[in-house]
């Protein structure tokens, strides 16, 4: 019996390079799944558009800012947009970081808040006190 030793593999480019196959977004997350897909009760900020059809551009920053696709192409907005392709899973709350240098942002709560007090801060954002010991006697 002949045993013959492994010859080692050639290092080609193509072992380098990543399968863009295996790393596809979910089906579920494509835009042209939901070409005619309405978000009802939302109005394009930009073009007056009700609802929008398609995806829907949600800032990141203004409480109740919108655009439709159309719109987040050709139009300038200073606040980063969340991208909503299927109505319905837009997030109910966003919580964001604004810089005081940030120019037409106004928060919908300005506080000042001392985050050692973990006590008051729980009590300024959730607007009481938080249970002793859980809720437990």
């Amino acid at each position: 019996m002949k045993i013959e030793q492994a010859q080692p593999r050639k290092k080609d480019n193509m072992s380098n390079q990543i399968d863009s196959s295996s790393k596809a977004a979910p089906s579920d997350l494509n835009e042209s799944m939901y070409p005619n897909e309405q978000h009802t009760s939302v109005c394009c900020d930009g073009c007056d558009v009700n609802p929008i059809i398609g995806v829907r551009y949600k800032c990141s920053v203004c409480k109740d800012f919108d655009y439709c696709q159309k719109c987040e192409e050709s139009k300038d907005h200073p606040h980063a947009f969340l991208k909503i392709k299927k109505a319905g899973t837009a997030p109910k709350t966003i919580f964001t970081v604004i810089d005081e240098r940030m120019e037409n942002v106004k928060p919908d709560i300005d506080l000042d808040v001392d985050i050692s007090d973990s006590a008051s801060l729980l009590k300024n954002f959730f607007g009481q006190a938080p249970p002793v010991n859980g809720g437990q006697q």
